[in-house]
């Protein structure tokens, strides 16, 4: 879908605004194409408009078709011309401060516009992703894959943590000359059993499980995996503990379709774990969504009512931790067409023992 459609299905939301000013840059990246670190974008009676300074004048020229304007000072000294035929804007409510707000609203009475915030309108098309888009997230996810295997020679017992993920950083920026979408995350041993356990000086030593949490960024669209492999012959309730993780995702994945809500696709991978007597070491939802950034909607976790739809792409990844001993994590992704769910990944599930 091209950004101007994208635009247009934008237009059509708006409701009673007559305007829109977007400050998400992710949003402002959906909706032109622009890169860069900073900018904004209005939506107005006489057309879109991506405002940036003049170190991105250039670059969003090239990125973008949508007209661009330069922005010179503060927001509030040209926001007139970035509003032509605006009386009642937009704002996005998930993205502006207070402060922001107040500002706003004190130069909307100057210019008589009047100011009204939205939840969600972007993020709202962003959250059903279309076939150029799953293309898209489809290669990040083998590309992110393959550098998963080169990893794997690296991790070896007498190396840290860190080195396991700066090794990982290195494979991912040579190949995609992007930042990573976040930082990776290894947790050996007792480390494990931490959910979000960034890499630490900690050595890796035989007999432990290893969680290894990584994501990359190609093309402005995001992969995220995670596998646990061990050092060694692992512990007998260590692969135990594998093999009901590696039933839960396959669980979850299997059953989910369109219509079901964020709680019963979670439910689908918890019922395992309760049912192996650790429902209390599955702290955090199933999955989240995936696309131009790393974490957003839909959410696959308790308490969220909201249906899954065809086209969205999410991860499914169940997990067991059990502190000061190990845990366990596998993180697929994939899109959700009528029947079911497509994963992208094709790294086995087996227990990788090194």
């Amino acid at each position: 879908m091209t950004t101007r459609r994208r635009i247009d299905r934008l237009s059509e939301i708006l409701g009673d605004a007559d305007g829109l000013l977007v400050t998400s840059l992710p949003n402002i990246r959906y909706l032109t194409g622009f890169t860069g670190s900073t900018a904004l974008f209005t939506l107005t009676p006489e057309g879109p408009f991506l405002i940036v300074d003049s170190r991105y004048f250039e670059q969003a020229g090239k990125e973008s078709d949508i007209p661009v304007l330069l922005r010179k000072g503060r927001i509030e000294d040209s926001l007139r011309d970035w509003l032509p035929g605006v009386t009642r804007c937009a704002l996005e409510a998930d993205h502006v401060t207070q402060a922001q707000w107040n500002r706003l609203q004190k130069c909307g009475e100057e210019m008589e516009i009047e100011f009204v915030a939205r939840e969600g309108l972007v993020e709202g098309l962003r959250i059903v992703k279309d076939e150029e888009e799953v293309a898209a997230l489809r290669r990040s996810a083998a590309l992110l894959e393959t550098l998963f295997e080169r990893l794997l020679k690296e991790v070896r017992v007498g190396r840290k943590e860190i080195e396991v993920a700066v090794i990982f950083e290195a494979f991912a920026r040579h190949e995609t000359c992007r930042p990573l979408p976040f930082e990776p995350i290894v947790a050996s041993g007792p480390r494990a059993a931490l959910p979000h356990g960034v890499a630490s000086r900690k050595v890796l030593e035989s007999g432990e499980l290893v969680v290894i949490d990584i994501g990359l960024d190609l093309d402005g669209y995001v992969a995220d995996m995670t596998r646990t492999v061990a050092l060694g012959e692992p512990k007998p309730e260590h692969r135990r503990v594998y093999e009901i993780v590696r039933e839960a995702n396959e669980t979850a994945a299997n059953s989910i379709r369109p219509d079901l809500s964020g709680e019963e696709a979670h439910n689908a991978a918890a019922k395992v774990i309760a049912e192996a007597g650790y429902a209390d070491h599955f702290g955090h939802g199933l999955g989240h969504g995936v696309g131009i950034e790393v974490h957003e909607e839909p959410r696959l976790a308790p308490n969220v009512s909201e249906k899954l739809r065809e086209g969205m792409v999410f991860t499914i990844e169940p997990g067991i931790y059990l502190p000061e001993d190990t845990g366990v994590r596998i993180e697929d992704t994939g899109v959700l067409r009528k029947d079911g769910v497509e994963i992208f990944n094709r790294l086995t599930h087996d227990l990788i023992v090194l």
